[in-house]
Parts: structure tokens; sequence; C-alpha cells
């Protein structure tokens, strides 16, 4: 018999708050309800109160995020459904808008091995509620009946102005800005770290005083100096297929409870080395101020945090580049227990960052980052880890980077190009035996010529080259502002502005002059207009649809990762005109 509990669309749920004290306050309930960890108080989640209190003795087979499942025995049926009633009365209670599954059921398997799912109680939904009765007064935000007058909050101060809230709103406030308990006394502490369950798990070597919990944009951007924000998203590509051969091969369920504890410990143990490395980068910049930051999602393969823009790629980088690293020991650890050779050698990764300013809506810069590390995945077949990020101008609220893409990033004269040379792989498959396929990725079939699209892609690496070429002080910054200027012209005309830059380079005094410009002849690719030289514009790497059919046409487009590189050098810079950006390269982390 199991008990097996399943939240609907929670990355969606968490990003429902309109401000992100309220978004917070929604990552923040998700693990006081799930979390295996316990607080810095001493307090266990209410998933394993429920359980204590319900005297289940079952097995806890799976317990991420979104989804839970207790093995228990026969005899506990009575145990079980007194679980489940509690459980749902926890959820209305503080987390009234969530929408959920919920039952008991049984498994068996059929002669072909086939899952036979049997439910004998559930308990799944929202429960039905009274109308909503003519004289209720309704929450402003949602529509909903309102049940406190809270002040409102910038999420720095409260004011002596009143805003009246529902029950999941109320909840979310209160959660987005609780108070910490003492480890040692027990005393409540009224502490801006903050120090809950969700900064618990990112908490780097450096200590907690090294980081500063934040629930309101603007004050983040004020810690970082005035600067925009990055949120960035990463969840792991191609794990359908892992989790399917553990499944067919018929490994047992405390074997999967192991890889999927192990994957959750990779992604914290990679997310505090990425905080780690964001700290030492900020704090050298800086002083000792403490790192501004707000984790939003950190559990399973799933990660989201918001920090200064300026860190937004470093923090990225240092993640997916420890997360692959480290994955190869835990594929290695399951292959040897499992016995299936099968399994990759390691996990790849997807991440998104999108690059906005402090006021720009917080559940549309979510919406982006999540729609930019799909894209991430997506356009290289799944088979390999890549990076993909953009950054906001305006007053456009996009969320949807393909819509971006098409509307704001494509060039149509003189052929289709791209202003923007992303994703960026981690690093280029060598050998085909480097690619992954299965899940939603490329048949395996294809693998000869997935690799060799992939040579259409930059590395991070190679991107982080051109970026630290570009803002070097002795660099000639305004005449390659004109050539970024002409991205949208012929691309003859960029190239001619280009060539004139080099022209005169290779002729100037100055030997840092002339080396930069032979870095950046080697980090740009041969012409694509004339056959001579170099150009700004390269073969774009082919996007596949789910088909495996070419997107965008039979020719291969154009593109240019000088607007990305400049993107960087804009966002990532330090404060002073001869500092470098805050960028890392995949071998300094180690």
């Amino acid at each position: 018999m199991m008990i097996q509990f399943e939240a609907k669309s929670i990355q969606e749920w968490i990003s429902s708050g309109n401000k992100l004290n309220d978004i917070s306050g929604g990552s923040e309930i998700l693990e006081v309800l799930v979390s295996s960890q316990p607080q810095a108080g001493g307090d266990e989640s209410l998933l394993m109160q429920c359980l204590r209190q319900s005297e289940v003795a079952g097995n806890l087979v799976v317990n991420a995020a979104s989804r839970i499942q207790i093995e228990c025995e026969q005899e506990e049926e009575a145990k079980c459904i007194a679980f489940c009633r509690l459980w749902v009365l926890v959820l209305r209670s503080i987390a009234p808008d969530l929408k959920y599954d919920l039952d008991i059921r049984t498994i068996a398997f059929d002669e072909h091995g086939d899952e036979i799912i049997t439910v004998h109680r559930d308990f799944g939904g929202q429960g039905a509620l009274p109308m909503i009765g003519p004289m209720v007064q309704r929450s402003p935000l949602t529509g909903r009946p309102a049940v406190a007058a809270v002040p409102v909050s910038s999420g720095r101060a409260d004011t002596s102005e009143k805003e009246v809230v529902d029950q999941a709103t109320f909840a979310r406030r209160l959660y987005g800005r609780r108070t910490r308990k003492d480890a040692k006394t027990g005393n409540t502490k009224a502490n801006e770290k903050n120090v809950t369950l969700l900064l618990q798990k990112i908490i780097p070597d450096s200590g907690e005083d090294t980081l500063v919990l934040m629930s309101d944009t603007e004050e983040l951007s004020e810690r970082a100096g005035r600067r925009s924000l990055a949120y960035v998203h990463a969840d792991a590509s191609g794990l359908g297929a892992v989790y399917g051969a553990l499944n067919v091969s018929k490994a047992s369920k405390s074997e999967v409870k192991r890889f999927s504890e192990g994957l959750d410990h990779l992604t914290q143990e990679s997310v505090r080395f990425a905080v780690g490395k964001c700290v030492a980068l900020f704090q050298g910049s800086s002083g000792e101020k403490p790192l501004p930051i707000r984790p939003i999602l950190v559990g399973g393969d799933d990660v989201t945090v918001i920090l200064p823009a300026t860190l937004g790629y470093a923090f990225a980088v240092a993640f997916m580049s420890q997360f692959k690293s480290r994955s190869r020991v835990l594929m290695a650890e399951t292959k040897q227990r499992v016995g299936l050779e099968t399994l990759p050698d390691s996990i790849n990764v997807g991440c998104g960052i999108a690059f906005v300013g402090p006021h720009y809506p917080a559940r549309n810069a979510l919406e982006l980052a999540d729609s930019l590390c799909s894209f991430s995945k997506v356009s290289v077949g799944r088979t390999t880890s890549a990076l993909a990020f953009h950054r906001v101008k305006g007053a456009a609220n996009a969320s949807d980077y393909k819509s971006i893409l098409k509307d704001e990033l494509t060039v149509s004269v003189g052929g289709l190009r791209f202003s923007t040379n992303g994703p960026y792989l981690l690093s280029a498959p060598q050998t085909e035996s480097d690619l992954q396929f299965g899940g939603k990725g490329m048949a395996a079939d294809r693998s000869s010529e997935t690799l060799g699209m992939l040579n259409g892609f930059m590395t991070v690496d190679q991107l982080s080259d051109l970026v630290i070429t570009l803002a070097h002080p002795e660099f000639p910054n305004g005449p390659m502002r004109k050539v970024l200027d002409l991205v949208d012209q012929l691309p003859s005309d960029g190239d001619a502005r280009l060539k004139r830059i080099f022209e005169v380079s290779d002729g100037s005094d100055a030997p840092k002059v002339r080396d930069l410009a032979k870095d950046l002849k080697q980090q740009l690719s041969p012409s694509q207009t004339n056959g001579k030289g170099v150009s700004i514009w390269r073969p774009r790497g082919r996007i596949y649809s789910k088909q495996g059919t070419y997107k965008i046409g039979a020719d291969t487009p154009l593109s240019t990762p000088l607007s990305d590189a400049n993107t960087l050098i804009s966002v990532s810079h330090r404060p002073g005109k001869t500092a470098q950006p805050m960028i890392i390269k995949t071998d300094e982390v180690s």
C-alpha cells in the first residue's frame, strides 16, 4: 500500500505571488511542508510531524519538492487515512490555493512488468467551499475572500498603510518574512539573514554571515550598488531517461530513492559551491559586505535564485560546472549498485538567466528564466549541457524567450540572422560518446549528425574569452560600439567596420592593443560575407524541433556573439573604469 501526494504545476504556484515577498513566501511554505531537513531551531517539516502524529511507520520512498510517496503495510490503512485527512487540513491552512492529487493506492505488476495501479481512497483536489456572499470583502489582488488586514510591505519595512489579503497571500507574507530560531537557545530572532529552511540549503563554506536574505527586489538592487538583477533557473536534462532505465531494470524502490536523494544532495552541494564563488567575487569588489540573495527553489534537480546581475553569469557557470563534474560520481555509484551500464556517465544541466531591472515583475522574470532554460536544453537536443541568457531592455514585460527571439533578436536584412549566438555549451562534445540520448532528446542513431550540428555552438569559455578581450580598458570600445550598431544592417557593413578596427589596431604603437586585436581575430569566426579575414557572424547552431526537423529553414542562418558579450560586459562589470567583469571560466571551478 502506498500514499501518493503530487502537487500540480508547482513552479507556477510558487511564482503566482504578485511581489517577491509573496513568491519567496510560497517557496518557504514548500520547504516547511515537505523538507526532510530540520530547521535551524530543530523543528521538523509539517510532513514529518503529520506522519508522527498519525503514527504511520511507512517508508518515505520519494520526497521531492512536488511529489511524495510513502510505502506502508496493508494493516496500516486506518493510519494512512488519518494521515491523509490531517495532511489535507495542513494544506488548506497554509497553501489553500495549491492544486494537488492525494490518494492511497496499491501497485502490482502484470506478466509483462507493467504497473497496475488501484486507487483505494482519493483525497485529491481542493475541497468545495461555500459560494462567496455578496457582503464578503475580497482581496483586491486575487478576488478571493479577505481574511486579514496587514501592513503594506515593500519587503524592507512595514508602513502604517493596510491592505486586505486572502488566506493564501496571508500565509505567503507570514512565511516570506519569518524570523529565525536560534539553534542554541530556541529564542526567536528578528534577523535580516532570516536563516530559513531554504537558506540553509545554500549557505557556503564562508558561513551564513556572508549572505543576506532579501525579500524585496529594490533593496536587493540597492545592496548591489543599484544594479540590475539576475534571475537564474537551472534543472537537469534527460533525467526522464535515467529514471526510465532504473524502472525498466526493476531496480528496487530503495535504489530509486537513493538516487533521488543523491541528486538532491548534488544540487544543494553545487548551489553552495556556486554561492561561495559569488561571495568571493562580491566581497572582492565591495569589501566584507554580505551577498544579497534570494533562493526561490532548491530541491531535486531544480534551482532558482535571484542575485545581483553582476554575478548571474558567474553563478550559472560555477553551478553547471560543479553539477556536471560531481554528477559523474553519483552516476558511477548508481551504475555499480544497480549493475546498469547503459546509464549515462554524467547528468546534463540546462540553465537560463534573465537580466532585468529591479522593478521588472518578478513573476515575468522567473517565467523568462524558465523559458531560457528550456530553450537551452531543446536547442541542443538535450544531448549536452547548455546556457542561455537575455537582458530585458525598456518597458517590455515579455516572459517567453521564443517570442523574444522571433520579435527582437531576428534580423532579416541580407538573409536570416540572429543578434544572439545562444545557447552556449558548457563544454564542446569531442566524440559521439560525449552525447546523451533518450527521453525527449535526439535519437541515438543520429549521433554523428548531432555532433556535427553542435559544432555551430560556442562554449561558455569561448564567450568568456571574448568578454575579457572586449572589456579590456585598452581595447578600442568606441569603434566596436559602432560595429554593434550595424548588426541589423547588411552583414558586410559590420564586417567592413570590423576590418577597419583590425587595420588600425595592427598598426598601433601599443603592444597590448595589437595583442588584443590578435586575440579577437582568434575568437571570431572566418568571414561569412567575403571569404576573407574574420567576421562578426558565424553559422548558427542548428535548432531541432521535437520531430528532429530543422525549424528555421534550409539555409543555415548566421548569428553573432558580440551582442551577448556586450550584454555580459554591461551587467557583470565591477565598479571602477579599469576593473574586469565578474566572469569566471570552467577551468576556474575546482
